[in-house]
C-alpha cells in the first residue's frame, strides 16, 4: 500500500525568470508499507522545489559535480533530496554540452586537412565519449579502455550521427532509471 501526501507551501519561493512555466512543490512525502513492518511503514522524502538557501550552479560551477544534501525525515533516517530545478539544470546542461561536443566532432570530420592536430583534438572528443559511455554502463568512467583511439582517416558522418543515436538513447534510459529510484 502506498500513500502519497502533498504538504501546501504557505510561500513559494520566486521562478528564476528564465523558467516560469515550472510547477512549484513543496515536499512529497511518501509512505509505504509491507508485511511484517509497522503500518507507518517507512518514510521517503523527495523535495521538488528549489531550497532558496541552496546556491544556484554558476557558469564555473557545474551541477553534475555537486553532491546530493542530505535531508531529515521524521524517523531521523537521512535521505538524499534531488530538487526539480537542479534536474533541469543538470539535464540542460547535458544536453548543452553533447550538442557541443557533436558539433565539433563532425566539424572535425569535414575538415579536408588530415593534420596531428586535428587528429589529436578528435582524440580528446572521442575519450571524452567513451568516458560518457562508460558513465552509461555503470562504470566510473576512469578507466583508460581499449577504444580511445584516433580516428586514422576522416570521420564519416553515418558514423558520427550512429554514436550520438546511440548515446542519446543510453541518456534517455539513465535519466529514466534515475527518476524511476526517486
Amino acid at each position: 500500500m502506498t500513500d502519497v501526501k502533498t504538504k501546501p507551501s504557505s510561500k513559494a519561493p520566486p521562478l528564476p525568470s528564465r523558467d516560469r512555466h515550472t510547477p512549484v512543490c513543496d515536499i512529497i512525502t511518501c509512505s509505504t508499507s509491507t508485511r511484517g513492518e509497522s503500518p507507518g511503514g517507512s518514510e521517503t522524502r523527495i523535495q521538488t522545489d528549489p531550497d532558496p538557501s541552496a546556491d544556484l550552479p554558476s557558469s564555473s560551477s557545474s551541477p553534475l559535480l555537486k553532491t546530493l544534501r542530505p535531508l531529515q525525515t521524521g524517523s531521523g533516517d537521512v535521505d538524499e533530496s534531488v530538487s526539480l530545478l537542479q534536474c533541469q539544470q543538470v539535464a540542460d546542461e547535458l544536453k548543452q554540452t553533447a550538442r557541443r561536443a557533436a558539433h565539433l566532432y563532425r566539424q572535425l570530420g569535414a575538415s579536408v586537412e588530415s593534420s596531428d592536430r586535428r587528429l589529436q583534438m578528435a582524440s580528446v572528443l572521442q575519450e571524452a565519449f567513451d568516458v560518457v559511455n562508460s558513465v552509461l554502463q555503470g562504470g566510473d568512467g576512469r578507466g583508460s579502455g581499449g577504444g580511445g583511439s584516433a580516428p586514422s582517416g576522416p570521420l564519416e558522418d553515418d558514423r558520427t550521427m550512429s554514436l550520438l543515436e546511440k548515446y542519446s538513447e543510453q541518456l534517455v534510459q539513465m535519466t529514466q532509471n534515475k527518476l524511476n529510484r526517486i
